[in-house]
């Protein structure tokens, strides 16, 4: 989903975007308020901020599905973009720009008019591929004001839009964070979190390593093979799991988490057209670095690939291997396990100050002694 408009109502979008900044701002000081009033913890101001957006968006869907108009549109252009994060993996992102017009009627190619509304959708492969520049498609929009409208592709299903993963995590989160606090109030307690902090820390990259090199040297799953084209070649050595911009405010750049792999890799771009398919994609595969019987990576070489009918862009380049995703994994492991001791010992740390300072306050108002040995739990 997101909001269209006519060259006409340009300005107004601008002027759009200051409310819009300051809106996170707002909806966090709501969240303080309300948390404050009900006696809550401040977590739950973030927890109300993020709720808040989330009923918004949930609100904008439903609102398309019941009164949303079904129009027909121009595809202008598509976009598929690889972007290669700090993190030392890709992400794609794939968009495509569509021109409409409010009266329901079909856009002329090549002579866009100023009383016709454009915006940009991003969407996932499956729907991305289905598209071709120059094409049709079908929208559904909800006028908001003047040419301002919430616009979404017509076949699109709604619930595929909820971030079910996200919402059905948020509640677990809550409970875990409770669990954790009930577990800190004592010194056994503490232990055992901080035990299973530093285990899950180790465990879980280990274990998603573990299985992203198995996935990655199975061409069982990859029955296709074909010839593509070399488009970019990246040799990555350092890794940062947790990046942020430098020279900003928080100083981060002299905090950095940046590590040395312990064994190079190639991130490999390349292109080709699949079978069945209109065009062609960029698929992206990530090789030991010198690539095993690969004697020819630069840019516009040509390599032999296996690939799925539903996968396309991902898709493995025929005579290499993968170890690098379980040989890198052991520094990111150590790294995690120490920042897990770290926050574990750090939240250990603030908990039992906070509990002595409750039981100290208490013994206080009744006129009792506190045992030293115990503060926490009581004298």
């Amino acid at each position: 989903m997101n909001l269209g408009s006519s060259a006409a109502d340009l300005g107004l979008m601008v002027l759009l975007l200051f409310p819009a900044l300051l809106a996170p701002v707002l909806l966090i000081g709501i969240g303080v308020l309300f948390s404050r009033m009900l006696r809550l913890p401040g977590i739950f101001a973030v927890v109300i901020a993020i709720g808040s957006v989330g009923l918004l968006l949930i609100a904008g869907l439903l609102a398309l599905d019941q009164s949303g108009q079904t129009i027909p549109a121009l595809v202008e252009r598509r976009v598929e973009l690889v972007d290669l994060r700090p993190q030392g993996d890709w992400r794609h992102e794939l968009s495509v720009q569509v021109r409409y017009r409010l009266d329901g009627s079909m856009p002329i190619a090549d002579q866009p008019a100023l009383d016709e509304s454009s915006t940009t959708l991003t969407l996932s492969p499956v729907y991305f591929d289905r598209l071709s520049a120059g094409g049709e498609t079908t929208l559904r929009v909800r006028p908001l004001f003047r040419s301002l409208a919430l616009v979404r592709l017509a076949d699109l299903n709604t619930f595929d839009l909820f971030p079910w993963l996200w919402i059905g995590m948020a509640p677990a989160l809550m409970l875990l964070l409770w669990l954790t606090g009930r577990l800190m109030s004592s010194r056994l307690g503490a232990l055992l979190v901080i035990v299973a902090a530093v285990a899950g820390a180790i465990a879980i990259p280990s274990a998603l390593a573990y299985h992203q090199w198995q996935a990655s040297e199975d061409l069982a799953n990859r029955p296709l093979r074909t010839t593509a084209q070399v488009r970019e070649v990246t040799r990555i050595t350092q890794i940062d799991p947790f990046p942020c911009t430098p020279g900003g405010r928080s100083r981060c750049a002299r905090r950095s988490a940046k590590f040395d792999v312990a064994q190079p890799y190639d991130i490999v771009q390349f292109t080709y057209v699949p079978q069945g398919a209109g065009g062609q994609v960029i698929a992206v595969d990530a090789i030991d670095a010198p690539g095993a019987n690969i004697s020819n990576l630069a840019p516009g070489a040509s390599i032999e690939i296996a690939y799925a009918p539903g996968e396309p862009r991902a898709a493995q380049i025929v005579g290499t291997t993968h170890a690098h995703y379980w040989h890198n994994a052991l520094g990111f492991v150590l790294l995690a396990g120490a920042a897990a001791l770290l926050i574990a010992a750090l939240l250990g740390w603030v908990i039992q100050r906070y509990g002595r300072t409750r039981r100290q306050r208490l013994a206080r108002q009744q006129n009792r002694p506190v045992d030293p040995a115990n503060p926490v739990n009581g004298a």
